[in-house]
């Protein structure tokens, strides 16, 4: 499962509602992640995966979509597409 948002970046006014100290604590792990950087290690894991036998096929796990942008959702199907993975998605 992956996604290119945190629970605090996903839901508005979640870190706001944080004690300072709890804040600073959480904002520190909050690293920004751009989705092509996710993309490109799942990119890469997918170009050099091993697989353990030649009916299992890896597929991307982009998850809650509330944790992903719009264009990290696009990248996702569209590096699937051209892996020729399965996309999996998370209800």
């Amino acid at each position: 499962m992956i996604a290119d948002r945190t629970i605090y970046q996903a839901l508005p006014g979640l870190l706001d509602a944080l004690p300072d100290d709890l804040r600073f604590a959480v904002c520190g792990s909050c690293r920004d992640t751009h989705r092509t950087d996710v993309c490109r290690h799942a990119a890469l894991s997918l170009a050099t995966g091993i697989r353990p036998a030649a009916w299992i096929r890896p597929a991307l796990g982009p998850t809650i979509p509330l944790h992903c942008s719009d264009e990290f959702l696009i990248g996702c199907a569209d590096l699937g597409a051209s892996k020729m993975t399965g996309n999996r998605w998370q209800t």
